[in-house]
């Protein structure tokens, strides 16, 4: 997936999390379903979102730059490695 895709999967992030709680769009969604049918719908959108990011942080390569602090004993400071 290219910076294409990445942007498309952000603004839909972005728009998803931030429309419904918008206080004019969040009234409107509330009058069309109960405030219940709202907080429901609304709590389930975010644990799809937490097994999203917790399958795309099991799924995804490590990530090299990163600092892991599992195995901090074979740093080497006079060979970081990547960073200069």
């Amino acid at each position: 997936m290219g910076w294409t895709g990445f942007a498309a999967v952000f603004a839909a992030f972005f728009l998803t999390h931030s429309i419904p709680v918008h206080l004019a769009a969040k009234s409107r969604l509330v009058d069309m379903i109960s405030p219940r049918r709202f907080g429901l719908t609304y709590t389930a959108h975010l644990g799809l979102s937490a097994i999203c990011l917790i399958l795309a942080f099991s799924i995804a390569p490590p990530n090299l730059i990163s600092f892991n602090l599992a195995r901090k004993d074979t740093f080497n400071l006079d060979r970081p490695g990547l960073v200069r």
